[in-house]
This record gives structure tokens, C-alpha cells and sequence, in this order.
């Protein structure tokens, strides 16, 4: 789910698209991805601590949700976003140059991704 912001503490609650759903979400910035003007959003997540019984939330590699207006978020697939983050997400950071965007992706007992955002 993501909450709008609607002003004098009211928010507008939204289903984020499914893919959004295939594993737990850890982390997440906000960014303007494409240059159109409208902030998108990369997240990147999964958890591996459950019982064996129970399994892995492991389907998460990175997503990439492009911003298309009148608060419709579209999944960028992932050949295009390069995104393919394997591991356990726990935070993120964002850093820009000029219009060079990178990310930092700080994960679980491995070591740290930073990668450009295309």
C-alpha cells in the first residue's frame, strides 16, 4: 500500500501494483528516474529468517515503480531497470551527481551493492 498525502493529516491509501507483493519489502527511495518531473520509487527487500517449514521471501530483486501521474504506479521491468539485487535488502541509500543516480543497496550479511540507476 502506499498513503497520498492529502494535507491536515489526511491520507488517500492506494494498492501498489502486485509485483510489489512477491516478497517482503525492506526498503525504498524516492526519485525522479525517467525526467519527466514526478518522483518514482526503487525498493528492494526479501527475508530469509523464517522456519524451514514456512520457506524463503526471496522473489524480491529489486523493483523499480515509474511515476505515470494522477498517482498510477507502473512497474519498470527489470531490463530495463537493471535491477537484479539478490539477498537480503535492509536499507538503501541514494546518491546523485548531476543526473547521475546511484544506490546503495546495504544488505544482510553480504556485501553492499552500488549500483547506477538507468
Amino acid at each position: 500500500m502506499i498513503a497520498w498525502g492529502k494535507g491536515g493529516g489526511q491520507f488517500e491509501v492506494q494498492r501498489l501494483p502486485n509485483e510489489v507483493q512477491f516478497s517482503s519489502l525492506n526498503a525504498m527511495v524516492s526519485t525522479d528516474l525517467n525526467a519527466d518531473g514526478k518522483t518514482d520509487l526503487v525498493m528492494g527487500g526479501n527475508q530469509f529468517g523464517f522456519l524451514p517449514q514456512f520457506g524463503r521471501l526471496d522473489a524480491n530483486y529489486g523493483l523499480a515503480l515509474i511515476n505515470k501521474g494522477k498517482r498510477k504506479l507502473e512497474v519498470l521491468e527489470d531490463k530495463q531497470s537493471g535491477l537484479a539485487i539478490t539477498g537480503q535488502v535492509r536499507d538503501m541509500v541514494l546518491f546523485q551527481q548531476g543526473t547521475t543516480k546511484k544506490v546503495l543497496f546495504i544488505r544482510n550479511n553480504q556485501v553492499p551493492v552500488f549500483m547506477k540507476l538507468k
